[in-house]
């Protein structure tokens, strides 16, 4: 049996301190940018990819309080973060975030096809939730969509 090689590495901010709010930053996408670079000096059968997803790889020290609404979106070169500020009550403030990365150039155009978060994003922006979920649901479904990105763009462009 041939012996499989993996590069993976973890690019994503230990955490959303600083991002403005209210709007799209790009965050690179440097561990995509790092395994083109070693495919193209690869003679032979290509490493795997892997990564941490929309995560950093340093598991995060506890945190007080709740997240103020924020979606990691992957983009093949880049992460779109949305950070928004807390002015609604409860999280309703992610389904202003949502509407607005519905809207954006970065929503694919599978939609809410593209995934199971996708899904989720695009019923927080039409409102058809009673509730605009939690952090914990919200990371859920930044990984189901930067899975399928992830994948998609492995099978049809041969790189994550």
């Amino acid at each position: 049996m041939a012996a499989r090689v993996c590069v993976a590495a973890g690019a994503f901010p230990v955490n959303l301190t600083g991002f403005p709010r209210g709007q799209a930053t790009p965050v690179a996408r440097r561990e995509a940018q790092l395994w083109r670079r070693v495919v193209s000096g690869c003679h032979g059968k290509a490493p795997d990819f892997g990564d941490f997803g929309v995560t950093h790889p340093r598991i995060p020290t506890k945190s007080r309080g709740t997240p103020h609404p924020n979606m990691r979106y992957t983009t093949p070169e880049e992460w779109q973060v949305f950070v928004y500020p807390r002015v609604r009550p409860g999280n309703d403030d992610f389904f202003t975030l949502s509407a607005d990365l519905v809207a954006s150039p970065y929503w694919p155009v599978t939609g809410a096809r593209t995934s199971w978060g996708d899904a989720r994003l695009k019923e927080c922006a039409m409102r058809q939730r009673g509730k605009a979920g939690t952090g914990a649901e919200w990371r859920a479904w930044a990984t189901s969509h930067h899975l399928a990105v992830v994948t998609a763009n492995l099978n049809t462009l041969a790189h994550p």
